[in-house]
């Protein structure tokens, strides 16, 4: 039973449903609410395609347009592109999407072989998405733009004929310009510059005009375009006859390694340079001396471990690099990360590219790893492009034990740290350590890469003196940009060594500016004089020199002590600073009561 104040309401009778109005019926003189009418799925997707290419498509019918489309891979041949892009004529069926739409590709000059290529590509990602929810058409045409690089990929020059002896007559031969007129080195510069503003303007009738404008001197549109189309093809061809320079040269030092090998002369890693072996032909692993191994990588780069420590290791080598770049034009600094092949079993080289922040160079780095060993730091070899390696930043590691030989990977190692691991086949203790990082001396760069200078001389440019300590690189012996001061601390003679991300930098505040993170307390040093890293103290570099500026207790013509209160009471300047702060609270408080 419940109380009476709990008592459950009584269940409602008959009476009461007949009597109440029914929830379903709309009240009389109501209205009914206009649902509005939803766009079909291809008047959607036909106003993203308008949008995209508002500039340059026409419709013909309610299925059917055309279009110009520009590729966006800059591995391009702009010679077989036409000047305002490529012209597509695409025909959307009345069952689509359940029917496949077609492109046809309506420019003359294109060859047959990369119409129907493009036309195949098209859809093949019909026939690869069919099912999804996506729009066919506008995804189509994106999907057909990641190929183009490689249908319109530049065709490598024809090997030069055996009776010139010279390969740069060829080079020369090859990209000379169609207009006799010479260009200064201003208009030259002018022209890059105008390049790097403009790249993000997708019409290439406005780009053209508008660094026309730019370079002056009365150069036209076309002549602009036909000079980028002589530098590019003079660079590409350069660059075509170093790499196979460069294989070359490493199919020579394979093939020398092997003999050397076969005739058991190569007994250590330091006397012949060889590997502990090779993997599938895919990498030597090449531990030899920093200097010899630096002689078989053309414009290549040390990059040692300085004070390497193993315990229970019998060698490193690296598994992914982190490296910090100054671009070689404005000499801002740049990150990039690398994985090797195989997650670093083996001892094949890598490289990437990124674009420099500030100008847009592209940046291009190869790494070759190396074997580190007691007798050896050399842990890898670096070839920049149009760029200079400033530092190593904490990477990853591959540690051979010495016990069992197994590997084990150890992340984010850097300098100034120890760290430490347990192998997982013997379970004895590994562990590395290293104080600081050598980066040998940097090839010759300039804004477009090593042998841009020598081209532009060939095409009447004068590219113009390097100015001296432009590429700066923390190397030991050196001294740091301004001694190691920065505009928040002027007589501190040191960078600092931030654990939160490897970097260096002249202070906390420059770090908190340059970074996307607060910084951590940090626990290592370089000295602005020599910059050799150490552990951070009070203390005077090895150098002899103090990282801080000496402070005495006289004025010393305004350059020494000027704290009234820290000051010797002989020197005459102490009491006149006393006499001025006096006055002046005494002025401040005047004012104060008034």
């Amino acid at each position: 039973m419940y109380p009476p104040s709990r008592r459950p309401p009584p269940p409602p009778s008959l009476s009461d449903f007949i009597a109440a109005p029914s929830r379903q019926q709309p009240p009389a003189g109501a209205r009914r609410p206009v649902v509005p009418t939803r766009k079909t799925d291809w008047t959607v997707e036909s106003d993203k395609i308008t949008r995209r290419y508002r500039s340059s498509i026409q419709w013909e019918s309610e299925h059917c347009f055309q279009l110009r489309h520009m590729p966006t891979d800059p591995r391009t041949d702009w010679e077989r592109i036409p000047p305002d892009g490529l012209g597509f004529r695409v025909v959307v069926p009345s069952k689509y999407p359940e029917s496949a739409a077609m492109l046809q590709v309506t420019d003359a000059e294109v060859p047959d072989e990369a119409r129907a290529v493009i036309s195949k590509l098209f859809a093949e990602f019909y026939e690869k998405k069919k099912g999804s929810c996506i729009d066919f058409v506008y995804e189509g045409l994106k999907y057909v733009d990641r190929f183009l690089g490689e249908v319109f990929a530049p065709r490598p020059p024809p090997p030069p004929p055996e009776s010139e002896p010279a390969p740069t007559e060829h080079v020369e031969a090859a990209a000379a310009p169609a207009d006799p007129a010479r260009w200064s080195p201003d208009e030259q510069r002018r022209l890059e510059e105008a390049l790097t503003e403009f790249r993000s303007i997708d019409n290439p009738i406005d780009k053209w005009r508008q660094i026309s404008q730019r370079v002056g001197g009365g150069r036209t549109a076309r002549q602009c375009a036909e000079r980028f189309k002589v530098c590019r093809a003079a660079i590409l061809a350069n660059e075509h006859r170093h790499l196979q320079q460069e294989d070359q040269q490493e199919e020579e030092d394979k093939s020398g390694l092997e003999e050397s090998s076969e005739d058991g002369v190569s007994e250590g890693a330091d006397e012949a340079g060889a590997g502990e072996g090779e993997e599938e032909g895919e990498g030597t692993a090449g531990a030899g001396g920093g200097g010899e191994a630096a002689k078989r990588v053309a414009g290549g780069v040390d990059i040692s471990l300085v004070g390497l420590q193993l315990v229970g290791v019998s060698v490193v080598h690296l598994a992914a690099i982190r490296l910090q770049l100054s671009c070689g034009r404005c000499k801002t600094a740049s990150d990039v990360n690398m994985s090797f092949p195989k997650d670093g079993t083996t001892l094949a080289p890598a490289g990437t590219g990124v674009e420099c922040p500030q100008c847009h160079l592209r940046l291009i780095v190869k790494v070759h790893p190396r074997m580190a060993h007691q007798n050896s730091s050399l842990i890898a070899i670096a070839q920049p492009l149009s760029c200079v390696v400033r530092d190593l930043l904490p990477s990853d590691y591959i540690l051979t034990c010495t016990n069992c030989s197994a590997s084990s990977r150890m992340k984010e190692v850097f300098s100034g740290v120890t760290r430490t691991s347990v192998c997982r086949h013997c379970h004895s203790k590994m562990a590395i350590s290293f104080s600081s990082v050598a980066i040998g001396m940097q090839p010759d760069t300039s804004a477009t890469g090593a042998d841009l200078a020598a081209l532009l001389k060939q095409l009447d440019i004068d590219g113009g003196k390097k100015k001296k300590g432009d590429e700066f690189v923390i190397r030991v012996g050196t001294p740091l940009p301004d001694n190691g001061t920065c505009k928040h601390y002027k007589k501190s003679y040191r960078w600092l060594r931030f654990p939160c991300c490897g970097k260096a930098y002249p202070c906390d505040v420059c770090h908190n500016e340059a970074a996307d993170h607060e910084c951590e307390w940090a626990t290592r040093m370089i000295c602005g004089f020599c910059s050799r890293e150490q552990p951070y103290s009070q203390k005077p570099c090895v150098c002899g020199a103090s990282m801080t500026r000496k402070t005495t207790t006289h004025w010393e013509g305004g350059k020494g002590c000027r704290d009234a209160s820290k000051m010797s009471s002989k020197d005459s300047h102490k009491w006149r600073l006393l006499s001025r702060q006096k006055q002046a609270m005494e002025a401040a408080a005047a004012k104060k009561k008034k």
